[in-house]
């Protein structure tokens, strides 16, 4: 079984309740759809969180893709220059 994720390179929290992560999506070529997905800093689950679904803009020749989450994700968690940051579909 192949596992869906993305490996995270930037967070965005919102002010509408939303945080936008962007990353390398591996396991999946269409659009992320709404879903559970599991946060994982260096191989430790730290946060479960609930995919609303994927955005897209008009700038197609960026390789990261970005997905909106429901609620902020607390980014003193991790360093995204020092920890590996993932984000495995459930």
């Amino acid at each position: 079984m192949e596992f869906v994720f993305i490996k995270v390179s930037d967070v965005f929290n919102m002010s509408f309740d939303q945080v936008f992560i962007a990353g390398q999506l591996k396991g999946q070529i269409g659009f992320v759809t709404p879903g559970k997905w599991k946060l994982f800093v260096n191989g430790s689950a730290t946060a479960d969180l609930e995919a609303i679904g994927e955005r897209r803009g008009s700038n197609t020749s960026l390789t990261d893709r970005v997905v909106a989450f429901k609620g902020q994700l607390d980014k003193t968690l991790f360093d995204l220059h020092k920890d590996e940051v993932l984000l495995i579909q459930q």
